[in-house]
């Protein structure tokens, strides 16, 4: 859990703002599937997941009154993987006791660190979050026979020899469309990743 996509600094500086709707938005973008999936992961129902991301993101807006954006004093990013964590935790203790969760992951309740699986687990969610961010904000940049060279090859896998074929360019041309959109990709995560 400890390589969730990174939270701007200028984000935060605005989140700090209740009433900054668009940074909200941005920041609940970022950080909700992935607090989502884990929980389901972790044995919640859909709607004990929903609860629990909202109160994760109430929490967060608690927090986020008086929260010192100063590089030496740790990341939020840490703390709210610690947040997470806690009302999966919580969650969890809670069904165990009503008896209405079925498959809740013991080491969620037994309240055990966060271990390398948890992590990973995270750290993907977070960078599926980030990159679909960063998707819907380039995609328009891209001609459709070069966001369709980059997609279908890869992200959707297909063979770049096939790909070619269908979308009726050369290997050469698909390469370079594959660079083009690759490359603008870096760049749309790296400015997104203005380390906390």
């Amino acid at each position: 859990m400890s390589d969730l996509p990174t939270t701007r600094w200028s984000l935060l500086q605005r989140v700090q703002n209740a009433d900054d709707d668009d940074a909200w938005r941005e920041f609940l973008q970022i950080y909700q599937s992935a607090i989502y999936r884990y929980a389901r992961r972790k044995g919640l129902q859909p709607a004990d997941a929903e609860d629990l991301v909202q109160r994760v993101f109430a929490n967060a807006a608690e927090k986020m009154k008086t929260w010192h954006l100063d590089r030496q004093s740790g990341s939020f990013r840490a703390w709210l993987l610690v947040v997470t964590r806690n009302a999966v935790v919580n969650a969890a203790t809670r069904s165990h006791r009503h008896h209405s969760l079925t498959n809740v992951d013991e080491h969620a309740v037994s309240g055990g660190k966060f271990d390398s699986e948890e992590e990973a687990e995270i750290e993907l969610e977070l960078r599926r979050a980030t990159f679909r961010k960063v998707v819907e904000k380039i995609r328009d940049e891209f001609s459709d026979s070069t966001w369709m060279a980059f997609w279908r090859t890869a992200v959707d896998g297909h063979s770049k020899t096939v790909v070619a074929n269908d979308l009726d360019i050369s290997i050469g041309s698909l390469y370079a469309a594959r660079s083009r959109v690759m490359k603008r990709l870096r760049e749309g995560v790296l400015a997104m990743e203005d380390e906390t």
